[in-house]
């Protein structure tokens, strides 16, 4: 029986290797875009002008998670779990629905936003000249909000090379299009104009996809039920606030209302490169996250675990070599951007430790989303929301910069170690990575 649950393991974990072959393509086409992308920005602009950008962007994005009111992730445990059984009218249902309620919330925020863009930028920030560049920006939370919302219907419906496309080859590529003769016309402006401009039509793209594919063309959709979708939804919407809104970019809000766009730019800037080490956490779960909902569905906890293990083992293994590269030559990866920002060398090498260990604890949180723990997920990242904001505004008078990184990377810390010891209290299961386990299999 023994080596029958390891073959039978071994096959899943096959399947799902196939898969996030694939995706690990993608995203690393994808995160080298990105990273060239914002090299381009900070060559451009320079620290200040990045900072003005970072600080836009930021708004938006924080924006978005509002918008989206966790029916991204709801849907995402809807459709996958609707897919085991090929329940084609209802996973339309959740897509229409879900597309509505957001392009509905988006541009009320949207509007809002550009109209009040002179006195966040004043009153917030204190920098007048961040008000044009946010009005322009704001108009992205329409755009990227229906971008997040249809990645993550595609992945559900296991269309995993649309939804890595959609989010994260696409934008960077269709942005260094456009960004040098807008910068060099319009300044921060431009960029932000590129930003809208490449979200918009890469969320396109992504809706003309989802609707060309045969299983769903024809079905009439079903009605969702409304009172399961926001109730799934609602303590996902503080999570995911939390976790996409509060934690990563938390810190670079405050540093600006603290500190200079110089410090902003140069922060931004290291933020953005420490997340290429998650590019290998978010290929993988493209691939497991519906195999996960599919042993859910079963109550096969055993597969789930070995499948989960020698998927955190695998993505552990990848990442190694970069994290290090990040930790021991930050200055010089930073230098990169420009001679201004190899000051930021210490804090990306800080970011690198806080994102290992989100990478070795894995795709905690999902699994318990999945499940239907989602108010045992939103409570550790409300922890991790309170570390950030009292380590930001603690630590970033004294030590900038460096204070910022060292707030966002203990509060990802926090916020993934409590997820695991919650996903063995209520599942069981432990998905760390497991040397031994991976060899033997």
């Amino acid at each position: 029986m023994m080596i029958k649950a390891k073959s039978v393991g071994m096959r899943h974990f096959r399947e799902v290797a196939i898969g996030a072959a694939s995706a690990f393509l993608l995203r690393g086409a994808g995160a080298g875009l990105a990273f060239l992308l914002n090299v381009v920005i900070a060559r451009l602009l320079g620290a200040h002008g990045a900072g003005l950008y970072f600080m836009s962007l930021s708004t938006v994005i924080i924006l978005s998670v509002v918008a989206r009111m966790g029916v991204d992730v709801s849907s995402l445990r809807h459709i996958s779990r609707a897919m085991v059984n090929q329940r084609w009218s209802e996973i339309v249902g959740y897509q229409r629905w879900s597309m509505w309620l957001v392009a509905t919330s988006s541009s009320v925020l949207a509007i809002a936003v550009a109209v009040a863009a002179p006195l966040i930028a004043v009153h917030v920030f204190g920098e007048p000249e961040l008000a044009v560049p946010l009005a322009i920006m704001s108009l992205a939370t329409v755009s990227f909000s229906l971008l997040t919302l249809i990645s993550e219907n595609l992945k559900a419906a296991k269309r995993l090379k649309p939804a890595m496309l959609v989010s994260s080859v696409l934008y960077p590529f269709a942005a260094l299009i456009l960004i040098w003769p807008m910068t060099r016309q319009f300044g921060v402006s431009g960029a932000n104009i590129t930003y809208v401009v490449s979200t918009a039509l890469v969320a396109a793209f992504g809706i003309v996809t989802w609707n060309r594919t045969p299983e769903f063309s024809g079905v009439t959709p079903l009605r969702p039920d409304f009172r399961q979708l926001f109730k799934t939804a609602m303590p996902i919407w503080a999570l995911t606030f939390v976790q996409q809104a509060i934690i990563p970019w938390a810190p670079l809000q405050i540093l600006g209302m603290l500190g200079t766009p110089s410090d902003v730019g140069v922060f931004g800037a290291a933020t953005r490169v420490s997340m290429l080490i998650l590019f290998f956490l978010v290929a993988m779960d493209s691939a497991i996250i519906p195999k996960f909902a599919e042993f859910i569905e079963r109550d096969d906890m055993e597969s789930l675990q070995r499948v989960g293990q020698n998927a955190t083992t695998m993505t552990a293994f990848l990442a190694v070599p970069v994290m290090l590269t990040f930790i021991l030559g930050g200055g010089a990866i930073m230098s990169v951007f420009g001679p201004e920002f190899a000051r930021g060398g210490t804090a990306l090498a800080i970011l690198a430790v806080g994102q290992a260990v989100n990478l070795v604890t894995g795709s905690v949180g999902y699994l318990l989303i999945i499940k239907g723990h989602e108010g045992v997920v939103r409570n550790c990242a409300i922890i991790g929301g309170c570390v950030t904001v009292g380590l930001s505004f603690a630590l970033i008078p004294s030590l900038g910069i460096a204070g910022a990184a060292t707030a966002s990377a203990l509060s990802i810390a926090v916020s993934n170690i409590c997820l695991t010891i919650q996903l063995w209290r209520k599942m069981r299961i432990v998905i760390l990575p497991n040397l031994r386990s991976f060899k033997h299999r």
